[in-house]
């Protein structure tokens, strides 16, 4: 018999739990993640380079244990924006202003369009390795960790002491930052949340997520073809039997039955007997309503 050794997204995520803005990971090991600005050295004269490469290398000579940077770029969305723009231009009652907005929304989606414009974040990784004082053996930074590491728990009492000593490294990379001008801000629970939905989910992809939260942890899992088929409003008898990645598909661009027999029977079955019984006094009910 052939046994299937695929794993899931989930399994491959080495991030157990998030708690009190910390990451912990499945081997026990902990990392804090900072929000970091940038700053345009192009925009700086020779001397203002020289002073800030200067600082930036005291600052990396004066780390006793390893951090990591990342600059994480998306193509930017500005659905937002347009959608905020159509909004005001539905209230806008100046002619001359209306067709100026109209205008600017083509301007700006043609040209988002035809430029590849990229928004781009930065982050310093901040770990703390709890098997070794802190600080990484030289067999897992050579090799990394071999294998799939069972979860390591922790006391409350255990995990404060962990974070304390995690929190003294975050403080020492803040004020190191600092020294060339780098503003830094540790993220909190819901905007790590946030930072790994977009991770694992950059594109429009149509997958929702399920979040559970309690006892001061945070976990993430996607939903499965199952959970997609009841929010359709489709019975546990019916059998899924295509796979995974196709079921959450098609139970993504369905339509949930049940929703849409109760909006039938409740609003548009009413509305057409009050049309089809009364339909002048309707007409003259709906003329009125678009002249106010």
């Amino acid at each position: 018999m052939i046994q299937d050794h695929s794993q899931t997204t989930q399994q491959l995520v080495d991030v157990e739990a998030i708690r009190d803005g910390v990451i912990i990971l499945k081997s026990g090991e902990l990392r804090a993640v900072l929000m970091c600005s940038s700053v345009n050295l192009a925009l700086k004269s020779q001397d203002e380079q020289d002073a800030l490469v200067y600082q930036y290398q005291n600052f990396l000579n004066g780390l006793d244990f390893p951090i990591q940077f990342v600059a994480h770029s998306r193509k930017l969305d500005i659905t937002d924006y347009i959608n905020s723009l159509k909004e005001t231009l539905k209230t806008q009652e100046n002619e001359l202003l209306r067709i100026q907005t109209e205008e600017y929304i083509e301007f700006i989606q043609n040209f988002v369009a035809m430029q590849n414009i990229m928004s781009k974040s930065f982050y310093v990784i901040i770990p703390y390795h709890i098997g070794s004082g802190g600080t990484p053996s030289l067999a897992s930074r050579l090799f990394g960790s071999l294998g799939n590491k069972p979860f390591v728990k922790m006391t409350d009492e255990e995990f404060q002491k962990h974070k304390n000593q995690l929190w003294q490294r975050v403080e020492n990379v803040i004020s190191g930052l600092r020294t060339f001008s780098i503003r830094s801000l540790p993220l909190d629970n819901n905007e790590l949340m946030e930072l790994f939905f977009d991770l694992y989910n950059p594109g429009d992809t149509g997958k929702q997520f399920l979040i559970q939260v309690g006892e001061g942890n945070i976990k993430m899992r996607a939903m499965t073809p199952r959970e997609y088929a009841r929010l359709q409003g489709v019975p546990d008898s019916y059998k899924i039997s295509i796979n995974g990645v196709q079921a959450l598909t098609g139970f993504g661009d369905a339509v949930c039955v049940p929703a849409i027999s109760w909006i039938a029977k409740n609003i548009l079955h009413p509305l057409a007997e009050k049309i089809l019984l009364h339909p002048v006094s309707f007409l003259l009910h709906e003329r009125q309503s678009q002249t106010r």
